[in-house]
C-alpha cells in the first residue's frame, strides 16, 4: 500500500480535527437548546400558574358570579397545549380538570413528591411538563392546581435541529478537509526548494545553495544546516580531487621511467649485468611508488 503523502496527511488531521470540534459545538449548541427550551417551559408554567392564582383571589363580583371552574376554563381557552387537573387536599383525587392530558396518571406523581415541576412523557412519546401550585378559591379549602403543558413543539424545534446538523456536518466536514489539503499543500511549498536542490547537487557540481532568508522560521535552520553540509562536502570533494590529481602525477613518473627502461633494455639483447642493472633501477622506481601508494 503506498504510504499517504504528507500534505494528505495533514489535510487529514484537520478534518478529523474538525471533525472533533463540529461534533462537541453540535453536542454543546444541543444541550443549550434543550436546556433553554426547558427553562423557557418552566416560565411559562411559572406564569400561567401565577396568572391562574390572580385570577382565583379576585373579587367574586368582579368575575360577575363565575365559578372559579369557569375562571380556570377561560385561562386555558385557545391553548391547546395547557391541560389543569385541581386536586382537594383532603380527597387527594381530581375535583376538576380540563383539557387533553388533565386524566395522564403521570402527572399525578408531583402530587406527592418534592419539586413545583415533573417533566414526564406520554405513551406516545410527547414530552410534558407539570407545573403545581397551592391555590385558595374564598369560600373553598385550599386545592392543589396542576398545570400540564404540551412540549411537542419544542420536540419537533429539536428534532429540526438534528436533521439539519446531520445534513450539514457532512458537508461541512468535506469543506474542512479541502481547506486542510489547500492550506497544508501551501504550506509545505517551501520543502520543494529541498527537493529542488537535491535534483541539482552532483560529486561534479555540489555549488547550489538554499536562501534560507525567503523560508519560515522553521525551515531556516535545516536550509542552513543543509547548506553548511553542502560547503563541507564540496571542500572534501575539491580536497579528494587535487589528492588524486597530486598522487597521479606522482605515480606517472616512476610508471614512465618503468616503461622507458623496458622499452630500451628489450630493444636488442643484453648481458646478465645489464638486465641486472636494469632491474635493480625498475625496483627502485617500485619501491618509491609503494611509498608513495601507502
Amino acid at each position: 500500500m503506498k504510504p499517504l503523502s504528507l500534505a494528505s496527511r495533514l489535510a487529514l488531521q484537520i478534518t478529523l480535527t474538525g471533525a472533533a470540534l463540529v461534533a462537541l459545538l453540535i453536542a454543546l449548541s444541543y444541550w443549550v437548546l434543550v436546556r433553554q427550551l426547558e427553562l423557557r417551559a418552566q416560565e411559562e408554567v411559572t406564569a400561567k400558574l401565577s396568572q391562574i392564582d390572580h385570577g382565583l383571589l379576585e373579587d367574586t363580583k368582579a368575575r360577575m358570579g363565575r365559578s372559579w371552574q369557569h375562571a380556570l376554563s377561560d385561562t386555558v381557552l385557545g391553548h391547546d397545549n395547557l391541560s389543569i387537573t385541581v386536586i382537594g387536599d383532603r380527597a387527594k383525587s381530581p375535583i376538576f380538570s380540563i383539557g387533553r392530558f388533565a386524566h395522564a396518571p403521570q402527572q399525578m406523581d408531583l402530587v406527592n413528591r418534592d419539586g413545583e415541576y415533573l417533566g414526564w412523557t406520554t405513551e406516545d412519546g410527547v414530552q410534558m411538563l407539570t407545573g403545581r401550585k397551592q391555590i385558595q378559591v374564598p369560600g373553598l379549602a385550599p386545592m392543589t392546581l396542576l398545570l400540564t403543558q404540551d412540549r411537542s413543539a419544542d420536540q419537533l424545534l429539536v428534532a429540526a435541529f438534528l436533521r439539519s446538523a446531520l445534513v450539514t456536518v457532512p458537508m461541512l466536514l468535506m469543506l474542512i478537509g479541502l481547506a486542510g489539503w489547500l492550506v497544508a499543500n501551501n504550506g509545505l511549498r517551501p520543502l520543494r526548494k529541498f527537493r529542488a536542490l537535491a535534483t541539482k547537487v552532483s560529486t561534479q557540481d555540489l555549488s547550489p545553495r538554499i536562501r534560507s532568508d525567503q523560508l519560515p522560521l522553521e525551515l531556516q535552520e535545516l536550509a542552513h544546516s543543509l547548506n553548511v553540509m553542502l560547503h563541507r562536502l564540496d571542500d572534501g570533494v575539491q580536497q579528494l580531487s587535487q589528492f588524486s590529481d597530486d598522487v597521479a602525477h606522482e605515480l606517472k613518473t616512476p610508471l614512465n621511467n618503468l616503461i622507458g627502461k623496458a622499452q630500451v633494455t628489450l630493444v636488442r639483447e643484453r648481458s646478465k649485468e645489464q638486465y641486472r642493472e636494469v632491474l635493480e633501477s625498475s625496483v627502485e622506481e617500485l619501491e618509491r611508488m609503494d611509498r608513495i601508494v601507502s
